[in-house]
């Protein structure tokens, strides 16, 4: 028996949402049953559960922020009773495998805990980097998604056994080589273009403003380049301003929020694709792996 917690799970969309998913679905195909422990019982999300082949169960709750800690050992307990038996517990993030992890030896479970980065390294309180520290020694293992990631856990004293790396993966029966979508070529007018492609959310770690200062030298030398701007997020009206003061308006392309089922065509619009992701050191805002890489690699 596998018991996986996670308050990121579709059909909310992200890159921990694909992770977590992706977890539970290849769990489920390596045999044996497997139960998500999941947030938010909505509709859509009821409607979503039903379609797949492992059993689902949403947690409820307000303000998690502040009542996480309870919530979690309130799922796991409710699990451990109604299932009675000692399953192998699957947590996204080290904020939802503590108590886990600080159970565990109380109650015989084996905890793996997956790190990705940011989560940790924008803990910049002493009380809470002890925290993350406890989750990971305490728990059987972590599982960092690189070894970047790996050595954040490391030096904040995390025994170096206690991690191993798992890099990401990408299905690539989804994701894979397409003739570029007529209609798209359409809607964005890329007729004779080569395009340059950014599929992320629109905040300052991505670095698409970096994309767009380096433009105009761009098209100096590839003169029908054109830069191919995906996503949402608060950043969006400051690159605008910024493509205008460039003279580079016609030349980015903000397409707005892109759906899950079509993901791949606009991946195979691009000629290059690029995340000029950087560190906001401040903030510990970082890019801990960068899945549109492998998703873009595999079109």
């Amino acid at each position: 028996m596998r018991l996986l917690i996670t308050e990121d799970f579709p059909p909310k969309e992200g890159g921990l949402q694909t992770w977590a998913f992706q977890l539970a679905r290849n769990l489920h195909q390596l045999g044996g049953p497997i139960t998500v422990l999941a947030r938010r019982a909505t509709p859509q999300n009821r409607k979503f559960d039903r379609q797949q082949p492992f059993t689902i169960w949403r947690m409820g709750g307000r303000d998690w922020n502040s009542y996480r800690d309870i919530y979690v050992a309130y799922y796991l307990a409710k699990f451990l009773l109604t299932q009675g038996t000692r399953p192998i517990v699957y947590a996204t993030h080290w904020k939802v495998g503590l108590v886990p992890a600080l159970l565990s030896s109380l109650l015989g479970l084996k905890v793996i805990i997956g790190a990705h980065g940011r989560e940790i390294l924008k803990e910049k309180r002493r009380s809470r980097q002890r925290l993350i520290r406890r989750a990971f020694c305490c728990a059987h293992r972590g599982l960092a998604v690189s070894q970047y990631t790996r050595q954040i856990l490391i030096r904040l004293g995390v025994p170096r056994e206690k991690v191993a790396v798992v890099p990401n993966g990408v299905d690539a029966e989804v994701f894979r080589p397409r003739l570029r979508s007529s209609s798209l070529m359409r809607r964005y007018g890329l007729q004779g273009k080569k395009v340059i492609f950014t599929l992320a959310r629109m905040v300052a770690r991505k670095g698409q403003d970096q994309v767009i200062r380096a433009l105009p030298r761009v098209i100096q030398k590839i003169p029908t380049a054109v830069y191919l701007v995906a996503g949402q997020g608060p950043e969006e009206p400051r690159l605008r301003v910024l493509a205008r003061s460039l003279g580079m308006q016609n030349r980015v392309i903000f397409t707005g929020y892109v759906p899950g089922d079509q993901l791949v065509d606009h991946y195979n619009l691009a000629d290059v694709y690029i995340m000029a992701s950087r560190e906001i050191g401040k903030e510990g805002d970082v890019e801990g792996f960068g899945i549109t890489f492998l998703e873009a690699g595999a079109c």
